[in-house]
């Protein structure tokens, strides 16, 4: 109970919101969160001065609550339930996105204490980072693969159990693209050439 008004006595920030209700701003306020560093709605308490408020928690409203979240951000929030002075409140807890994150086609961003839309330049760059490298396509054709390569990698996977239902006597294509490593005729970054070099163990 100590930490809990210790928390309740904390100031806003980046990474900590109260809010009275569930509404629209508990969802940007989340997808904020998602965007940035993660971070907790403790939500039951009045926002200018942490007074206890509380929620109706009857008809699987936390239940009802996750779910939406989950529905309408793509995120899995951590859900906890505390009673203080006699009243239910809940505290929303999201983790930092691999991937951005909308709500209701707007991505937001937390600064300090302020949840704000982001920016165009911001939204691009973030898009840009949630990319996995190795599955991007390159500008690299079949061509410059080199197939001794690849069935030397096959052939050590096999041999140490690993990717057996590839089978090595498949084109180096078909094998790439059930690898996850080819697509529409391109190839990713994850299969080129010195990638597959290091991949096999050969420099």
């Amino acid at each position: 109970m100590d930490d809990l008004y210790s928390l309740l006595a904390r100031f806003e920030g980046r990474q900590i919101d109260f809010k009275e209700d569930v509404s629209a701003s508990l969802y940007r306020l989340l997808s904020a969160f998602a965007n940035t560093a993660g971070g907790a709605a403790v939500i039951g308490i009045r926002d200018h001065d942490h007074a206890v408020i509380g929620l109706d928690l009857r008809n699987n409203a936390v239940k009802k609550l996750a779910d939406s979240i989950t529905t309408r951000l793509g995120v899995h929030p951590v859900i906890d339930i505390h009673e203080i002075e006699g009243k239910s409140i809940v505290i929303v807890t999201v983790e930092r996105s691999r991937v951005p994150v909308a709500f209701d086609g707007r991505y937001y961003t937390r600064v300090g204490d302020t949840t704000r839309e982001m920016l165009p330049d911001e939204l691009r760059e973030y898009f840009q980072q949630s990319i996995e490298w190795d599955g991007v396509t390159g500008p690299y054709s079949f061509d410059e693969i080199d197939e001794e390569t690849v069935r030397r990698f096959l052939a050590r996977a096999n041999a140490t159990g690993r990717l057996t239902s590839v089978d090595p006597a498949e084109s180096v294509e078909t094998v790439l693209s059930r690898l996850g490593l080819a697509r529409d005729g391109g190839i990713s970054n994850g299969a080129s050439p010195s990638s597959a070099r290091t991949r096999s163990g050969i420099s």
